[in-house]
C-alpha cells in the first residue's frame, strides 16, 4: 500500500525544482517572463499530472504548492515596504527640493549676479530634479494603489459537497477494510482536488506581484535619475556663487 511506494528519480527532480521555485520566490527575485517560464502548467494539466495514487507524494506536492503560496505573501510585505520607503524617500526630497526654490523665488537677489548660462542650467537642472522626482513618487503609488487581481481559495473548492463525501468516504477503496487507510486516501483525494486550485492562486498573484516589482524598480531608478539631477544642481549653484 502508501508505505511501500518508492520515490522514483523523476519524482525527486520534479520536488527539486518546486524547492528552487520556492526559494526564488522567496528571494523576491523578479524578472520579465518568469512567470511563464516557472508557473506553466494551468489547472487541467496539473490535474493530469496529479493522477496518482501515493498519498506520500501528493502530500509533498500539497506543501510545497501551500509553501509558495505564502512565500508570495511575503514577497507582497516586502515589496509594499519597498515601494512605502520609496514614497517616503521621494516625498521628502520634493519638500527639501520645493523649500529650495521658495527661498530662491523669495530671494532673487540671491542669484541677481549669476553667470546667465550657469542660471539658465541651474533651473533647467532643478526643474528636470523636480519633474523625476514626482515621476519616482507617482510610480511608488502605483505599486502601492489597491487592486483587484488579487484571487483568494473559492468556497465552492473548499467546501464541495460532493467532494467532501467522497474523501470522507471514497469509492475507489469500497473494498478496504482499514479505516484509517481509507481515509488517508481520501484526504489524498481531497488534497489533489486542491493543488490545481492553490496553483491557479499562485499564478495569479506571481503575475501581480511581477508587475509590482517592475513598478518599484523603475520608481527607484526614477528616484536615483533625480538624486543625479540634485547633486547637478548643487555643482550649478556652487558654479554660480563662485563665478559672478
Amino acid at each position: 500500500m502508501s508505505g511501500m511506494v518508492q520515490t522514483s528519480p523523476t519524482v525527486m527532480s520534479s520536488s527539486d525544482e518546486l524547492s528552487r521555485s520556492s526559494a526564488t520566490l522567496t528571494s523576491g527575485q523578479t524578472t520579465k517572463g518568469e512567470v511563464g517560464d516557472l508557473l506553466p502548467l494551468d489547472e487541467k494539466a496539473l490535474a493530469e499530472r496529479l493522477a496518482i495514487n501515493s498519498p506520500e507524494l501528493v502530500q509533498e506536492l500539497f506543501t510545497l504548492v501551500q509553501g509558495l503560496v505564502t512565500a508570495e505573501v511575503g514577497r507582497q510585505t516586502r515589496l509594499d515596504a519597498k515601494a512605502t520607503s520609496l514614497l517616503t524617500a521621494a516625498g521628502l526630497s520634493l519638500t527639501v527640493t520645493t523649500g529650495f526654490a521658495s527661498t530662491v523665488l523669495a530671494r532673487p537677489d540671491l542669484v541677481k549676479d549669476w553667470n546667465p548660462a550657469v542660471l539658465f542650467l541651474a533651473s533647467l537642472a532643478f526643474l528636470v530634479a523636480t519633474v523625476v522626482g514626482l515621476l519616482a513618487a507617482i510610480w511608488a503609488v502605483r505599486a502601492l494603489r489597491v487592486r483587484g487581481d488579487y484571487r483568494a481559495a473559492n468556497e465552492s473548492s473548499l467546501f464541495d459537497a460532493e467532494l467532501l463525501l467522497e474523501a470522507n468516504d471514497p469509492p475507489s477503496m469500497a473494498d478496504e477494510k482499514d479505516d484509517a487507510q481509507r481515509r488517508l486516501f481520501g484526504l489524498m483525494e481531497y488534497r489533489k482536488h486542491l493543488i490545481p486550485h492553490y496553483w491557479a492562486i499562485l499564478r495569479a498573484h506571481r503575475l501581480v506581484h511581477g508587475k509590482k516589482a517592475d513598478i518599484v524598480g523603475d520608481g527607484q531608478t526614477l528616484f536615483l535619475a533625480f538624486l543625479g539631477a540634485v547633486l547637478l544642481v548643487c555643482v550649478l549653484v556652487g558654479v554660480g556663487v563662485y563665478w559672478r
